[in-house]
C-alpha cells in the first residue's frame, strides 16, 4: 500500500495473439499484436499514454496508432495511424492526426454502473478502507521464488492464491453492504448473491485455462517498483464448438 503514494506510474504491456483462421473456405495464418504503454501522475491529475495495433494475414497488414494525454477531467486523443476502411464506405482522414477532446467524467459515468456511485465521498472513503482491512488480512500474493536482485531491487515471483480470491471476494462484498443506500440494497444483494453463487466458478474455470498466475515483482525501498506478467495461453480451451471448426492452434502470449 506504500506503492499508492508514489508521484506517477507506468504501464506497458503487449499482448500477441496468433492462429489458424478459416475465411472464404481457406485457411490463414493471423497474427496480432497489442502494445501499450501509460503514465498517469495521480497528484497532478495527469497522465500520457499511447495504443498501438498491428493485424497481419498472408498478404495484408493492418495497422493503428492512437496517443492519449489526460488532464484533469478531459481526455484527449490523437489518431496517429489508420487502416484504410475504404471497403466499409468509411472515411475517417478528417479525424487523422488531430486532438479530440472527451469529457472524462461524463465517459466514466457512461461506462460505469456501480451499486456505489451514488455514495459521498467520505462513504467512498470509508469503504476503501473497508477494502483494504480486508485485503491486509488475507494472503493473496505468495512468493514462490526469491530471484536474484538486480538494478530495480529485491525481485521475487509471485503467485495469487486460488482459494484466497474466491474467500476474498465473498467478504469484501457482504462487508460493503452495510455502506449501499437503503433503496439500492435489493440491487446489491443479487450482486452478493451473484458473487457467492458465481464467482468460485469462474475462478476455478479461469485458472483452469491459464494454470493460474504468477508474475515477476521489484521492490525497492518499500515500494512496489516493478511488475511483470507474462503468460501464454491455449486458446483452443477458451472457444465454442463452432469457432473451434473456424481457428486452429490459437495461441496468446501476455506481457
Amino acid at each position: 500500500f506504500k506503492t499508492l503514494e508514489a508521484k506517477s506510474y507506468q504501464v506497458n504491456g503487449t499482448i500477441n495473439f496468433s492462429a489458424n483462421v478459416v475465411s472464404d473456405g481457406k485457411q490463414q495464418n493471423t497474427n496480432l499484436n497489442l502494445a501499450f504503454g501509460q503514465q498517469i501522475s495521480p497528484s497532478e491529475k495527469t497522465g500520457k499514454g499511447n495504443l498501438g495495433l498491428k493485424v497481419s494475414t498472408e498478404g495484408a497488414i493492418v495497422e493503428a496508432a492512437i496517443e492519449d494525454v489526460v488532464v484533469d477531467k478531459d481526455l484527449y486523443l490523437k489518431i496517429n495511424t489508420l487502416p484504410d476502411l475504404s471497403t466499409l464506405n468509411l472515411d475517417l482522414s478528417a479525424v487523422k492526426n488531430k486532438w479530440l477532446s472527451i469529457d472524462l467524467e461524463t465517459l466514466l459515468g457512461l461506462l460505469q454502473e456501480s451499486d456505489l456511485q451514488g455514495l459521498d465521498q467520505e462513504t467512498q472513503k470509508k469503504v476503501y478502507q473497508e477494502v483494504s482491512a480486508v485485503m491486509r488480512q488475507k494472503s493473496v500474493f505468495l512468493i514462490k521464488e526469491t530471484l536474484p536482485k538486480d538494478e530495480f531491487g529485491n525481485h521475487y515471483l509471485v503467485s495469487i492464491d486460488k482459494e484466497t480470491v474466491k474467500t476474498a471476494a465473498v467478504e469484501l462484498v457482504e462487508a460493503i453492504k452495510k455502506y449501499v443506500p437503503e433503496n439500492e440494497l435489493a440491487n446489491y444483494q443479487t450482486t452478493v448473491d451473484k458473487v457467492k453463487n458465481e464467482f468460485p466458478k469462474q475462478v476455478d474455470d479461469f485458472w483452469a485455462k491459464t494454470n493460474g498466475i504468477d508474475y515477476d515483482a521489484w521492490i525497492k525501498n518499500g515500494y512496489l517498483v516493478k511488475v511483470k506478467w507474462q503468460k501464454q495461453v491455449d486458446l483452443s480451451k477458451a472457444l465454442s464448438p463452432e469457432l473451434k471448426d473456424k481457428i486452429t492452434g490459437g495461441k496468446a502470449d501476455v506481457v
